[in-house]
């Protein structure tokens, strides 16, 4: 996640713009005029797409909360999985593990409650945080598309349960097979 240049970059602008004051509308009882306005926020938007490169160029992101982040999408993803392969399942098997599907769901709206804020933060909504935000995001969903990688073969196609060794293997029609 420390090598997704363009995305810090555009954080750092979004932040940069974010922190900078807004003109208000009026001053005490005088009201600022439309046209000032524009042209403040013209001015704060040229100086944080001139700031923003020189600011990136000048910060070290080391990419160990955006592996955490990406552990998170791992899990995330592992989870999306598991309860898409459900529906192959006997009831009995489902009965039982409905405690660990209801902490699979609290699981996943904990995620989302930490995307959404993080999303956010990382288009300027915080102003100059300080934060990484794009590389926690950058990991989050390397994470979760390595995590649909390595359990795809755990989804059901409704053809009942797949008896297999577990290996699989890339047969000559270019499609996943399995022993």
């Amino acid at each position: 996640s420390a090598l997704n240049r363009e995305g810090r970059s555009r954080q750092t602008q979004k932040q940069l713009e974010g922190s900078m004051p807004r003109m208000p509308e009026s001053i005490g009882p005088v009201s600022m005029p439309e046209f000032a306005r524009n042209a403040w926020d013209s001015v704060r938007e040229k100086t944080a797409i001139h700031a923003a490169p020189i600011v990136v160029e000048r910060t070290e992101f080391y990419g160990a909360s955006g592996g955490v982040c990406g552990l998170m999408g791992y899990t995330t993803g592992s989870i999306l999985i598991s309860l898409a392969s459900r529906g192959g399942a006997d009831r009995a098997a489902r009965s039982q593990s409905g405690i660990q599907d209801g902490l699979k769901l609290l699981s996943l709206v904990n995620a989302i409650s930490w995307l959404l804020p993080e999303w956010q933060a990382a288009e300027g909504s915080e102003g100059m945080t300080g934060i990484d935000h794009v590389g926690h995001l950058t990991g989050f969903f390397a994470g979760l598309v390595v995590a649909i990688f390595v359990h795809w073969d755990k989804l059901d196609d409704g053809s009942g349960p797949r008896r297999s060794s577990g290996r699989r293997f890339i047969s000559a029609n270019g499609h996943i097979s399995y022993d």
